[in-house]
């Protein structure tokens, strides 16, 4: 049963990582069309910075699911947690500073990825009620 679970919440944790890859893709293409590529490689990059640590949290955390590693899980949690936002201030400050961005855009896809994962559960929550 619990090995169920933690197969049930990994996926949904993918689950949302695909949705925020999909709306980040969506904003670089919106920006790409009515400002350029310049725009649209920002957006993406911004939207990068939010999506790979939270591809990295999900990995981590689910790298132990036995149901007796209870306090090993926790604590991956917040260690996961504690990476993916450090990692993410980081690629968002490298990526300011060193790549050829426009800040609008840049910012306008982190801020897409970020809420992406706060919306896309209430969007979906009738389909993982329903499973």
């Amino acid at each position: 049963m619990s090995t169920d679970i933690s197969k049930t919440t990994r996926k949904y944790a993918y689950q949302l990582i695909v949705i925020q890859s999909g709306v980040v893709l969506l904003v670089a293409i919106v920006f790409l069309m009515w400002h350029g590529v310049v725009a649209g490689k920002s957006a993406l990059y911004g939207g990068l910075a939010w999506v790979i640590p939270s591809l990295g949290f999900a990995r981590w955390v689910f790298a132990k699911t036995s149901p007796r590693a209870t306090k090993q899980i926790m604590v991956n949690f917040m260690l996961a947690e504690c990476a993916k936002l450090i990692l993410a201030g980081v690629l968002f400050v490298v990526i300011a500073k060193y790549a050829s961005v426009v800040y609008l855009p840049l910012v306008a896809g982190f801020a897409a990825a970020l809420v992406a994962v706060w919306v896309a559960p209430l969007v979906l929550m009738k389909t993982w009620v329903n499973t």
